[in-house]
Protein backbone atom coordinates (compact mmCIF):
# COMPACT_ATOMS: atom_id res chain seq x y z
CA UNK A 1 0.00 0.00 0.00
CA UNK A 2 2.91 2.37 0.59
CA UNK A 3 5.02 1.42 -2.41
CA UNK A 4 7.85 0.42 -0.10
CA UNK A 5 7.90 3.82 1.54
CA UNK A 6 7.08 2.78 5.06
CA UNK A 7 8.90 3.24 8.34
CA UNK A 8 7.74 1.56 11.53
CA UNK A 9 8.75 1.98 15.16
CA UNK A 10 7.94 -1.33 16.86
CA UNK A 11 7.71 -2.05 20.57
CA UNK A 12 6.91 -5.76 20.55
CA UNK A 13 5.09 -6.91 23.70
CA UNK A 14 7.21 -10.06 23.92
CA UNK A 15 10.88 -10.12 22.94
CA UNK A 16 10.45 -13.17 20.64
CA UNK A 17 7.77 -11.31 18.66
CA UNK A 18 10.25 -8.75 17.34
CA UNK A 19 11.96 -11.07 14.84
CA UNK A 20 8.89 -11.99 12.75
CA UNK A 21 7.83 -8.34 12.64
CA UNK A 22 11.31 -7.19 11.57
CA UNK A 23 11.52 -9.89 8.90
CA UNK A 24 8.03 -9.12 7.55
CA UNK A 25 8.81 -5.41 7.27
CA UNK A 26 12.16 -6.16 5.60
CA UNK A 27 10.52 -8.58 3.15
CA UNK A 28 7.92 -5.94 2.26
CA UNK A 29 10.65 -3.37 1.59
CA UNK A 30 9.80 -1.18 4.55
CA UNK A 31 12.04 0.11 7.30
CA UNK A 32 11.84 -0.66 10.99
CA UNK A 33 13.31 0.40 14.30
CA UNK A 34 12.63 -1.67 17.40
CA UNK A 35 12.18 -0.25 20.86
CA UNK A 36 12.88 -2.02 24.15
CA UNK A 37 11.99 -5.63 23.33
CA UNK A 38 13.94 -8.01 21.11
CA UNK A 39 15.86 -11.21 21.65
CA UNK A 40 19.61 -10.98 22.23
CA UNK A 41 20.33 -12.66 18.88
CA UNK A 42 18.43 -10.11 16.75
CA UNK A 43 20.63 -7.27 15.45
CA UNK A 44 20.15 -4.66 12.72
CA UNK A 45 23.49 -5.60 11.12
CA UNK A 46 22.28 -9.19 10.65
CA UNK A 47 19.05 -8.18 8.91
CA UNK A 48 20.25 -5.46 6.53
CA UNK A 49 19.50 -1.84 5.79
CA UNK A 50 15.76 -2.23 6.39
CA UNK A 51 16.37 -2.80 10.11
CA UNK A 52 17.42 0.72 10.95
CA UNK A 53 18.00 0.60 14.69
CA UNK A 54 17.20 -0.77 18.10
CA UNK A 55 17.00 1.41 21.18
CA UNK A 56 16.59 0.40 24.77
CA UNK A 57 17.28 1.55 28.29
CA UNK A 58 17.16 -0.08 31.68
CA UNK A 59 14.18 0.19 34.02
CA UNK A 60 15.96 -1.57 36.88
CA UNK A 61 17.39 1.49 38.68
CA UNK A 62 14.24 3.63 38.27
CA UNK A 63 12.12 0.74 39.59
CA UNK A 64 14.46 0.28 42.54
CA UNK A 65 14.34 3.99 43.34
CA UNK A 66 10.54 4.02 43.12
CA UNK A 67 10.31 0.99 45.42
CA UNK A 68 12.66 2.59 47.96
CA UNK A 69 10.55 5.77 48.01
CA UNK A 70 7.43 3.66 48.56
CA UNK A 71 9.05 1.54 51.28
CA UNK A 72 10.32 4.64 53.09
CA UNK A 73 6.83 6.15 52.93
CA UNK A 74 5.52 2.90 54.49
CA UNK A 75 7.93 3.30 57.39
CA UNK A 76 9.91 0.27 56.23
CA UNK A 77 7.15 -2.15 57.27
CA UNK A 78 4.17 -3.78 55.63
CA UNK A 79 3.26 -5.76 52.58
CA UNK A 80 3.55 -5.17 48.86
CA UNK A 81 1.88 -7.01 46.00
CA UNK A 82 3.79 -7.02 42.72
CA UNK A 83 1.69 -7.42 39.59
CA UNK A 84 4.18 -8.45 36.96
CA UNK A 85 4.09 -7.83 33.26
CA UNK A 86 4.50 -10.21 30.35
CA UNK A 87 7.08 -12.90 31.18
CA UNK A 88 9.37 -12.20 28.19
CA UNK A 89 8.98 -8.41 28.36
CA UNK A 90 12.34 -6.83 29.18
CA UNK A 91 10.95 -3.78 31.02
CA UNK A 92 8.77 -6.03 33.19
CA UNK A 93 11.78 -8.20 34.04
CA UNK A 94 13.92 -5.15 34.88
CA UNK A 95 11.19 -3.60 37.03
CA UNK A 96 10.86 -6.81 39.04
CA UNK A 97 14.64 -6.94 39.50
CA UNK A 98 14.59 -3.35 40.75
CA UNK A 99 11.87 -4.21 43.26
CA UNK A 100 13.84 -7.24 44.48
CA UNK A 101 16.99 -5.12 44.86
CA UNK A 102 15.14 -2.62 47.03
CA UNK A 103 13.52 -5.36 49.13
CA UNK A 104 16.97 -6.58 50.23
CA UNK A 105 17.30 -3.48 52.40
CA UNK A 106 13.78 -3.67 53.84
CA UNK A 107 13.47 -6.96 55.76
CA UNK A 108 10.17 -5.92 57.36
CA UNK A 109 8.39 -5.60 54.03
CA UNK A 110 6.79 -8.70 52.64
Amino acid sequence: KTGGKCAIACDANDSPNARPVVEAVRDAGGYISTIWNKTDDLHPWDIGDNYVSHMTWSDEKPAEKTARILFDAMGGKGGVVHLGGIAANNPAIERLNGLKNALKDFPDIE
